[in-house]
């Protein structure tokens, strides 16, 4: 049939079934609509994993003695892991294919206060200056910690917007010093803001040098807290490294520097 003609038995349909006509019509407006605001939704939805998962660290690599999510956990098994250390990031900061390692240890703190108030279930990191690239952290205002800060094992820190919204609602916090578990530490940073991943703030956050951890904050001595008495390390490849290549190198040597199998 003609173009025409069915362009003409289409209105005289459209004006024989009025209403019949509009429900059909905006049944398809509403299909439309609805596919289009899904999609923009799932959209919406990848973009901010892919920020969250950005703001951990872009193409990060955690080289740790306890994997992350175990179910049950055997520790009979894991005491008798090596413990990563000092000399294992620097062997890792040898490779080629390596552009920067974070040697680091973290532990939550129930609560620290400044001047009667507090905050609490605080995230403490330790970790080497390094860790500004791999833990793609970012400074707001202050500065970061240094290798002079971490060799003198000084008792400074950064900190995250959360705990200054809380503790610095209406003052500068570079230069205060808040009472970490009885030890003063001074703030000498704040961190750009990173929300949350998966549900949990990324800004309720202290970040010291690593021997200022270790030294303040020594881990438990019992025969479960011993297992995680191990190093983590952070380990960011270099431009164009492939990241599945740069893991079984990691693998490699660590493996082959504790004498263990393949």
């Amino acid at each position: 049939m003609p173009f025409w003609d069915l362009l003409k038995l289409s209105l005289q349909t459209f004006r024989t079934h009025k209403m019949r006509s509009f429900l059909t019509a905006l049944g398809i407006i509403v299909g439309v609509m609805t596919v289009i605001s899904i999609v923009s939704l799932i959209q919406g939805m990848n973009q901010e994993v892919e920020r969250q998962i950005s703001s951990l660290g872009s193409n990060s690599i955690f080289v740790q003695k306890v994997a992350w999510g175990m179910g049950h956990v055997d520790f009979e098994e894991l005491g008798h892991r090596p413990d990563l250390t000092l000399d294992d990031a620097r062997a890792l900061a040898r490779l080629p294919s390596v552009d920067k390692v974070a040697p680091q240890r973290s532990r939550q703190i129930s609560r620290i206060i400044y001047q009667g108030e507090k905050v609490t279930s605080v995230n403490v990191l330790g970790a080497t200056p390094e860790v500004r690239v791999t833990g793609n952290y970012k400074v707001e205002s202050g500065r970061f910690i240094n290798s002079d800060d971490n060799r003198r094992k000084r008792p400074v820190c950064l900190a995250g917007g959360y705990i200054v919204d809380n503790l610095f609602p209406e003052e500068n916090p570079i230069g205060k010093r808040i009472d970490i578990r009885g030890h003063r530490f001074t703030i000498v940073g704040v961190l750009e803001r990173k929300g949350s991943f998966l549900g949990q703030s990324q800004d309720n956050l202290i970040i010291t040098p690593l021997l200022t951890f270790s030294k303040y904050f020594p881990l438990p001595r019992s025969r479960r807290g011993r297992i995680f008495r191990s190093l983590s390390i952070q380990v960011t490849p270099k431009k164009g490294a492939r990241v599945d290549a740069v893991i079984d190198e990691i693998r490699e040597l660590i493996r082959r520097r504790h004498g263990l199998g393949y």
